[in-house]
């Protein structure tokens, strides 16, 4: 599977230019072609190099046919990566001290995360996940792959909307929750990921 080569790329990539810096060129032949072999592989059969690049590519480099479906794929790559790595953390997962930053999405993310085959999931079930992981939202965003949409509204707090990766530990949890599958023991099940902090 190309996952262990693609996240050793993928986090060492630059950081991207900062805003407001003049718009980028259009992309390459090359970079196209590259585009267009990740668009209608599976993850399964991507080469990890040619995946590695496409997480690279400046989607304003690409024609506007194919930046949703791109940001998608970037998307739900970036989603399997973060899984992968997370199952070298095991079911104890430190929290304290990291550095990540969560992000919440702006509701035009929505057909992004349909696009990437993301799962909504009701606000009742991403509750419980806190409370039997002892893990918090921003937890649930750093270390697996609960993505937010934050829809505003007049005179009332703001509408949240959860999605999480189809391969998601955290689903099969939400299943054991809801009933439609036995476990037998956290220890072999799915039932034994924490926060620490």
């Amino acid at each position: 599977m190309f996952l262990p080569l693609l996240a050793f790329v993928v986090w060492n990539q630059a950081v991207p230019a900062a805003a407001g810096t003049a718009p980028a060129p259009a992309a390459s032949t090359t970079t196209l072609a590259v585009v267009d072999y990740v668009l209608r592989t599976e993850d399964s059969s991507l080469d990890p190099r040619l995946a590695g690049y496409f997480l690279t590519v400046d989607l304003a480099t690409l024609p506007v046919a194919k930046r949703e479906k791109a940001r998608a794929r970037k998307v739900g790559i970036e989603g399997a990566l973060k899984l992968h790595e997370g199952k070298k953390k095991g079911y104890t997962r430190f929290v304290a001290g990291s550095a990540c930053q969560p992000e919440r999405h702006p509701p035009s993310y929505i057909p992004v995360l349909q696009l990437a085959r993301y799962v909504e999931y009701p606000e009742e079930d991403i509750d419980w996940v806190e409370r039997k992981t002892s893990c918090s939202e921003d937890d649930l965003i750093c270390e697996f792959s609960l993505q937010i949409v934050v829809i505003p509204r007049k005179g009332k707090p703001p509408l949240k909307r959860y999605f999480l990766h189809p391969r998601d530990p955290l689903t099969a949890l939400i299943a054991v929750h809801r009933g439609g599958v036995k476990q037998s023991t956290n220890f072999f099940g799915t039932g034994g990921y924490t926060c620490r902090r």
